[in-house]
Formats: structure tokens, sequence, C-alpha cells
């Protein structure tokens, strides 16, 4: 991902001024400079502690925040939950977690962004986030 992310920087002109940084964000975040711009796409479900991975993010945003989440949408929830379900069969190391999402819209907003933008296909929902000045 990190070099399709280039690939397109490089496209339009915008290498000079883009960072890509490999690792937990979490545990990265104090090393990183805030930025205009912060895209969380299909990231927040693969991550357990939802309120620290989107106060971090918030932290560094003084523009926008875009997010996508799973659509809560009962055929969502059953995969995911069955995915999950597996995962501890299997033993496997990674699987999604199932959020409050109406929780995560609310706490972006307390935080001083208002949603400007708002767009669900079967399977995600995307939400875009502007810091009120």
């Amino acid at each position: 991902m990190l070099d399709q992310a280039r690939g397109f920087a490089a496209r339009d002109g915008l290498l000079d001024r883009a960072r890509y940084v490999k690792g937990d964000f979490t545990q990265l975040a104090d090393s990183i400079e805030d930025t205009d711009i912060t895209v969380l796409d299909k990231v927040v479900c693969c991550y357990e502690n939802l309120d620290d991975l989107v106060l971090k993010s918030i932290g560094k945003t003084t523009g926008l925040l875009a997010l996508t989440h799973p659509q809560e949408n009962l055929l969502n929830e059953i995969l995911f939950k069955g995915h999950k379900a597996l995962a501890r069969l299997l033993k496997w190391d990674f699987h999604p977690f199932w959020h409050d999402w109406s929780a995560m819209k609310e706490m972006v907003c307390r935080q001083g962004f208002a949603l400007r933008y708002e767009r669900s296909t079967i399977l995600w929902h995307a939400l875009v986030f502007e810091r009120i000045r």
C-alpha cells in the first residue's frame, strides 16, 4: 500500500509533500507531525482500541479527517462476527472488531470536528469531518 501511495503522490507531483510511516500509529503518534488530512480507510475495524486510534488521529489532524467503517447492517454484522468466531476457533492472530460506530462519530464531533460528508455502500460507510476553526 505504501508503494502505491508513493506512486500516486509521484504521479500528482506531491511526493515532496508526503511522508510515509509504517507501523502502529498509536505507538508512533508522538513522532509524527500534524497533518492537514488524515485518512483511516478500512482501519478502524481492524484495531481493538478504537478510542486511542481515533483520538490520536484527531490530535494530529488540522483539517480533514476521513474514515470508513463497516456499514451497519445484518449482513456485515454476521460477516464480522463470523470471521471473529472463526479466528478464535482457528487461533488466528488477526480478527476484525465491531465497534459502536455511532459513538465513534459522536466522539469525533465532540473533539471539534463537524461532519461534512457521509455516504454508504452495502459494505462500507464513509465519513469526512472538518476541524471547526
